[in-house]
């Protein structure tokens, strides 16, 4: 809709701007419903057009209150054309071409229609674009803006179309657009990524081909051609091939290497690459460096992998890459950590309630509650006048002096006397020392957890804000950058980046510690 009003600016603009002929603009003004002037009523069943430009008249045999206004504008406009003075004018192929545009959109549900219509709208701009370049030379941008406008409604429909799984629809769609505009690339994309979704892979080859031969190398069509070729067609070594040839024209791309390794952990072949990979590491050679490296981050090995990665720092301290990704491998690192701090916090509260009661050295082990006990617990009475413990009624506890567990460091001797089975697995406080171990485990693990955080924050920082003043547009990378100032709790650089990012209208994304902490 947006599109279609942008293109309606042009139309409520003044006639005398564009100097087009005054029965053209009474056409315009049929056609956006604002021709109130009074004339005679037509015989029955007649509409008579006339130019204004004593062009002949042409009478339509249709009832106009049964038209459209883009129905009307259309009879108009069709009798404009067959007038000498008009037909070489490129207003009158211009406004003919929007008319027709329109009545595609009205009458989009009728696929041999809108086929009709289509022709003739195309046919009226390519007129109008090849008159304008003699005179009236505005209107040769105003078709390219609406040509491209027709062209985007029809791929936004077939994007529409195979989201909903409608695959004929679809591919009608991209057809159409290749009509629009036959030079423009896009459609063959979408038009291969429908065939590959519905598992037909020799019509998305095709298609994908098509593609590059327009557009040039893509990295991620060459990632969908090789899985193709190795998943769908069993052809391995073509699909490596595809992919060998991609890195050479996108070295470093981490999508073609994760190809490259998902296609050789498939066929059972991982051993072999990494074996080829390792002589180039005896050989210096930089992209074998970062593909091991990114290999062992693939398996999971992410010591190693960080360690290939430094190495290769040592030789190309500056390389974009690299320290691209070794700042994201602190950051998800942190991002990990940041998880299990929370829930060591949710063990430790559990952990925390406990039947038993600490207070000046003695420990208080509660005992079940009586009969009266929980009666009175479960009462409905209100308990702002009557006490909180019923009448004539102790809570019996057992008292253990010298509570051996006001010391940390005694918390081993009361295991020793669970091992030695001193203290039977039925008392309450065996359970609670249990407990009491288990919090002091969080505890210490929690603390160093959150040290960890810390020097993985202050890592990916480290490496993040080399890489950002490398490359400003990398908008990932300033998101990264952000959150990590923010947890390292450096709010003064978070609020300047944020404002950075603001000025080159990138969003803030929904911060991923938060994210993981939904998810816990």
């Amino acid at each position: 809709m947006y599109t279609f009003y942008f293109l309606l600016i042009f139309l409520v603009t003044p006639s005398s701007l564009f100097a087009i002929p005054a029965s053209i603009a009474r056409i315009v003004r049929t056609f956006e419903g604002q021709n109130k002037q009074k004339s005679a009523k037509p015989k029955s069943d007649q509409v008579t057009v006339r130019s204004g430009d004593g062009s002949a008249n042409d009478t339509q045999s249709a009832d106009p209150s049964l038209l459209s206004n883009a129905q009307q504008a259309r009879l108009a406009i069709d009798a404009a054309i067959k007038n000498n003075k008009l037909v070489g004018h490129p207003a009158t192929w211009y406004y003919r071409g929007v008319i027709y545009d329109r009545l595609v959109r009205d009458h989009i549900a009728e696929a041999s229609t809108v086929s009709i219509l289509l022709d003739e709208a195309l046919a009226a701009y390519a007129q109008a674009k090849k008159l304008s370049l003699s005179k009236s030379k505005q209107f040769y941008s105003f078709t390219l803006n609406n040509v491209a406008a027709l062209w985007s409604y029809f791929l936004n429909r077939g994007i529409g179309y195979y989201r909903q799984e409608a695959v004929e629809q679809a591919l009608a769609q991209f057809a159409i657009c290749r009509r629009i505009l036959p030079e423009e690339p896009t459609p063959l994309l979408y038009t291969a990524i429908v065939y590959h979704s519905v598992d037909q892979p020799e019509k998305a080859l095709r298609y994908y081909q098509d593609y590059v031969a327009v557009h040039g190398p893509h990295f991620a069509v060459a990632r969908a051609m090789a899985a193709i070729h190795y998943h769908k067609l069993k052809n391995f070594d073509k699909a490596i091939a595809i992919l060998n040839e991609a890195l050479l024209q996108f070295p470093f791309h981490n999508e073609l290497l994760e190809e490259k390794c998902l296609i050789y952990e498939t066929s059972g072949s991982i051993d072999d690459y990494s074996t080829s990979l390792k002589v180039g590491l005896q050989d210096k050679k930089i992209d074998a460096y970062y593909a091991y490296a990114y290999l062992l981050e693939h398996q999971g090995r992410i010591q190693e992998a960080t360690g290939y990665y430094q190495e290769l720092l040592q030789e190309h301290p500056h390389q974009y890459d690299t320290l691209r990704q070794v700042g994201f491998i602190f950051y998800n690192e942190a991002i990990k950590l940041y998880t299990d701090i929370l829930k060591l916090n949710r063990q430790k509260e559990q952990l925390a309630y406990s039947a038993l009661v600490e207070s000046f050295g003695l420990m208080h082990v509660m005992m079940q509650r009586l009969w009266l006990h929980t009666i009175w617990r479960n009462s409905a009475l209100p308990r702002g006048f009557f006490p909180k413990e019923p009448p004539f009624s102790t809570r019996p506890i057992w008292v253990v002096y010298a509570h051996p567990l006001v010391q940390h460091s005694s918390v081993s001797r009361l295991v020793h006397l669970l091992q030695a089975g001193k203290v039977p697995c039925t008392s309450p406080l065996y359970g609670y020392i249990h407990r009491k171990v288990a919090t002091a485990w969080a505890a210490n693990k929690s603390v160093q957890t959150a040290t960890a955080l810390e020097q993985c924050l202050q890592q990916a920082l480290y490496y993040l804000k080399m890489v950002h003043r490398k490359d400003k547009k990398d908008h990932k990378v300033a998101q990264a950058l952000y959150y990590s100032y923010y947890h390292l709790k450096k709010h003064r650089a978070a609020y300047k980046l944020l404002q950075a990012m603001q000025k080159q209208k990138c969003p803030l994304e929904d911060d991923p510690f938060i994210g993981h902490q939904d998810q816990v």
